[in-house]
């Protein structure tokens, strides 16, 4: 998964450049930050929420549109009776971003069925929602083993300049659960491939920062979020 690097000094410049147009102009939300209001004890169960905050806002800023507060979006959960154990289902994300106008939906490439049809009848999938799997779907498959399909369809979405959700296995970071980022951009140095990651769970005022592709897919529990305009 990684890329060798060019041994050519003059390119430095270009490279540096490849590198921070990768990196998407995106802010660093905190699931710990004190002003979002959320019930004392609820913070850690909120990363999905963040998460999706933050796209929203990342589409909604580039657009003029106006952006959802917190509450709005969390009484909207709740209104889902999203009953899960840590956090949000995908599904209910997938809803809130789809609400905003944008085209999201939910991979799991552990699903024992990768029927679209499967969405349209169980999460009321779009014509358009059903497109963006199925071509998501036919691309992968120039690649065989799972982890390369993975990295295929997240590179892709990156390099379209759209962020990803993503979910990890407790340890990643500071997680005890298993845990939501945003993947916002991929670069490439002479140490390898590293992904731009926004965690909500470091504290408000963090910023982001990579972690190479390698560890990443140790954690990477194969689920995403994709989602565009």
């Amino acid at each position: 998964m990684t890329t060798t690097p060019t041994s050519n000094p003059e390119s430095t410049a270009e490279n540096q450049a490849a590198q921070a147009a990768s990196r998407l102009l995106f802010p660093h939300y905190s699931q710990l930050d004190p002003s979002w209001g959320f019930e004392v004890g609820t913070e850690r169960t909120m990363c999905g929420l963040v998460s999706v905050k933050s796209v929203i806002d990342h589409y909604n800023g580039k657009s003029g549109l106006e952006t959802p507060d917190i509450k709005t979006l969390l009484d909207i959960v709740i209104g889902a009776n999203d009953a899960k154990a840590n956090g949000m289902s995908h599904a209910v994300e997938v809803e809130l971003l789809k609400a905003q106008g944008l085209v999201a939906w939910r991979r799991n490439w552990e699903a024992p069925a990768s029927d679209p049809q499967w969405f349209v009848d169980n999460e009321q999938y779009t014509p358009e929602q059903v497109a963006a799997v199925t071509s998501q779907q036919f691309e992968e498959l120039i690649v065989d083993s799972v982890p390369e399909r993975e990295l295929l369809s997240i590179t892709a979405s990156l390099d379209e300049q759209n962020p990803v959700i993503v979910s990890v296995k407790p340890g990643f970071g500071g997680n005890r659960a298993d845990h939501q980022i945003v993947l916002v951009g991929k670069e490439t140095s002479k140490h390898g491939d590293s992904f731009v990651i926004m965690d909500p769970e470091h504290a408000p005022g963090s910023t982001l920062h990579t972690e190479p592709v390698e560890r990443f897919f140790e954690y990477f529990n194969n689920r995403a979020i994709f989602v565009k305009q």
